[in-house]
């Protein structure tokens, strides 16, 4: 990898994938979620990039493993 492969985040042009939970997962709000998928591997089994979501609340099942950093986030009832 050399320097030039580097995505930096703040300056990617990296078109914005939005979506919702489908209703039977969503037990609270209307958490639209909308992504920036900046970087994927060759091999498909990495990515990196941005996620954000309206307040809400829904039912989630992973099969995989996954890396967050929370950033900002809200601070209201729960």
């Amino acid at each position: 990898m050399s320097i030039e492969t580097i995505v930096d985040f703040s300056s990617a042009n990296t078109q914005a994938e939005r979506f919702r939970p489908a209703p039977e997962k969503v037990l609270k709000g209307d958490p639209e979620q909308v992504i920036h998928n900046h970087y994927s591997s060759p091999c498909g089994q990495m990515g990196a990039g941005t996620w954000a979501g309206e307040p809400g609340q829904w039912t989630v099942n992973y099969t995989e493993h996954e890396y967050c950093s929370v950033m900002q986030g809200g601070s209201g009832p729960r």
